[in-house]
Order: C-alpha cells, then sequence, then structure tokens
C-alpha cells in the first residue's frame, strides 16, 4: 500500500488491511515528510516526494523479484482533490508509480475525464504498443456507497490533529509520550522552500515567482518561539543536501522554545535522545 496524502508520503511494503478498523497497520512504513496540509502550498515538492517514492519501490520490487510484495502489486490511496492542479498531481502519480487500474468512486466528471485522458483502441497502433509496454491505463467506476458524504474543511483538520494526536498518545490513548530538552545548538533545524509561497496575484507587478528549484531549496532556519506547537520530522539524512532524498525515523511535538537558555522541549514516542540532530520543519502545527 501507498499513502499519498498530505504532510507525509509513505510505504509499508507488506501489509493487511483490517477491516473492522477501516485502516492499514503502519508499524513500522517509510515515511518521507512532505511537512504541509494542502498539497497546493508546494506542488514541486510534492511531485519530488512522490518520484522518489517511486524509484524507492521499483527498487524494492526488482531487489525482492521473488517476493509476495512483488506479486501482489500494489495500492495508492490517493487524495480528494481533483480539480485542476489537484488533477495534475493525479495523473503524476498513475505516471510515476506506474498505475495500470485506477477506481473512480463516485466521481462522474473525473472518471469522464481519466477515461478520455487514458482511451484506448485496438485500430491505433501506437496505443497497442504503449498498451504491450506496460501504459496501458483501466479506468473502473466504483458506485459511492449509500450516506456517505464528503467531509469539509474542519472535519478534515479535525481528522489530522487526531492522526497526529494518536501518533504521540495512542488511538486510545493507551500511551504516554516523554518529554525531553535539547540544547537548540546540538540540532538543527531545516525548511524545503522556505515555508509557503505567495501567489502570483500577490507579487509586486513584473515579479516572477519563485521557480522550481527555490521550491525545493533546503534552507536552514533559527529556532525560535515560533516552532512552539511544530511538528517536525527527525530525519534519517546525514548533510542537509540528503534531506529531499531521505525518509524521516519520526516525529517529535515541540512544546516549548526557550531562546534565552538556549533549550528547546519536545514530545517524543521514544524515551531514548534523538537518533539524528537534522530536523525538518513544515507548517504543521497542533495543540496538543
Amino acid at each position: 500500500t501507498l499513502s499519498t496524502h498530505p504532510r507525509t508520503l509513505s510505504l509499508p511494503f507488506k501489509d493487511v488491511a483490517d477491516v473492522r478498523r477501516g485502516e492499514f497497520n503502519c508499524d513500522n512504513p517509510l515515511t518521507f515528510f512532505y511537512g504541509h496540509a494542502n498539497p497546493s502550498e508546494n506542488m514541486d515538492l510534492y511531485k519530488q516526494t512522490v518520484e522518489r517514492l517511486a524509484v524507492v519501490l521499483d527498487t524494492f520490487l526488482s531487489s525482492n523479484a521473488n517476493s509476495i510484495a512483488s506479486s501482489s502489486g500494489m495500492f495508492v490511496n490517493t487524495m480528494g482533490w481533483v480539480d485542476g492542479q489537484g488533477y495534475e498531481l493525479l495523473l503524476h502519480a498513475i505516471e510515476c508509480l506506474k498505475v495500470d487500474t485506477v477506481l473512480v468512486i463516485g466521481h462522474d466528471r473525473l472518471y469522464n475525464q481519466l477515461k478520455n485522458k487514458f482511451a484506448f483502441t485496438k485500430k491505433n497502433p501506437a496505443e497497442e504498443q504503449a498498451a504491450e509496454s506496460g501504459m496501458k491505463v483501466e479506468i473502473v467506476k466504483v458506485a459511492r456507497s449509500d450516506g456517505v458524504v464528503a467531509r469539509d474543511a474542519s472535519r478534515r483538520k479535525a481528522a489530522r490533529e487526531k492522526k497526529i494526536h494518536g501518533y504521540f498518545y495512542g488511538p486510545t490513548r493507551e500511551l504516554n509520550p516523554f518529554s525531553r530538552s535539547v540544547q537548540i545548538s546540538q540540532v538543527s533545524v531545516y525548511r524545503v522552500g522556505g515555508g509557503p509561497m505567495a501567489p502570483l496575484s500577490a507579487l509586486p507587478i513584473g515579479t516572477a515567482n519563485r521557480d522550481a528549484s527555490d521550491r525545493t531549496k533546503v534552507q536552514k532556519i533559527s529556532v525560535q518561539r515560533d516552532l512552539t506547537h511544530s511538528v517536525l520530522a527527525v530525519s534519517h539524512a546525514k548533510d542537509p543536501e540528503d534531506i529531499l532524498s531521505s525518509n524521516v525515523a519520526g516525529f517529535i511535538h515541540v512544546t516549548e522554545v526557550d531562546v534565552q537558555r538556549g533549550s528547546m522541549t519536545y514530545l517524543s514516542p521514544s524515551p531514548t535522545a534523538l537518533p539524528s540532530n537534522i530536523l525538518v520543519a513544515g507548517t504543521v502545527k497542533c495543540f496538543l
């Protein structure tokens, strides 16, 4: 299964869904940190993260050709944003992850868009060749269950905060996170793209928006009080240059920044020290 939800993109190689809870048990997923609640905040970073996951997946499957994972296929759980740039991200994921079947649940317009996009007729030799090379995509329409309603922005926000809370305290508050302090000088906090970008309409006339290299540029930031309540990813990267290509070990929640004493207090699921001093910040905050 591969989840392409905002904030993180995760890949548990072997998993079975719990039909009672309606979710996968991701005990040890391979996770890349995106860091924003909405993919529109940095689409270039989002695309690059999907591409990185695709490379990791191809490498894993090619090196484990006889494994259950390589023969059973993959389920990609995409997001509900399917208009405009969201549709562009959906097509990008289909291409990068070599998806051959797309299930569209209760969305007639999206079904017709994808059906026209990946139209296939045996009369066209070029399309026959594309299908033989694995490029054919089958679009299947699935009826939406009765009683299902779309979640509004407030409900999605509440669901995100519940997931973050569950990471530290457990789904039923059965866990107790550990509060630890570290000297600010002992950690390095980075942000990709320098935070949210202003739309073209908000920029001065004649000013061009930042290009893709700026939006995926890794920048070190100063640890100040504005990081309080932020969720930071603990990166496996050995150097800042490797942050974009490295997965994360886990997450911490900043509870206090004391600039005068030069210390930062955080919540962690583990009682041990941080496995890395390279931390990555996004725009996600949660008041635990």
